[in-house]
């Protein structure tokens, strides 16, 4: 089996309109939610809070930056207007890499851009590993 990694950036908050964010970034988001809404396919579980998401898709690939480099492309240019977003609504910005590792294990390691790019977010990264066993 291959290895799969998806790296998606998140908006994350108590209360705020996903679509305004949509609005005023003009990037299409690949998952919104919001408080109390019901998660899909689990019986009795609500979101605790309001999210906006763009992600890649899990793509096959040995090198994360990969990924990683499609993200700031898009979100690297609306900075500064998500920098504004996340102050006036009090919001935390994350960064997710998941790696569905396969047969070979892939590079993981962040390049002076990326590490900047959080910076900048102030961003927290988050790191998910899963081993498919054979």
């Amino acid at each position: 089996m291959s290895t799969q990694i998806k790296v998606e950036f998140n908006l994350i908050g108590e209360n705020f309109s996903p679509e305004n964010f949509t609005k005023q970034l003009g990037i299409n988001p690949t998952l919104t939610y919001v408080k109390g809404e019901k998660v899909h396919n689990r019986k009795n579980l609500y979101r605790k809070e309001c999210c906006w998401e763009y992600s890649t898709e899990n793509e096959e690939s040995l090198d994360v930056s990969l990924q990683f480099n499609k993200i700031v492309k898009i979100v690297q240019p609306k900075i500064n207007v998500i920098k504004l977003l996340v102050k006036e609504n009090d919001l935390k910005a994350k960064l997710c890499i998941i790696i569905n590792i396969g047969d070979i294990t892939p590079a993981i390691y962040l390049e002076q851009e990326h590490i900047e790019f959080l910076h900048k977010m102030n961003a927290t990264l988050d790191i998910d590993c899963y081993v498919n066993e054979k």
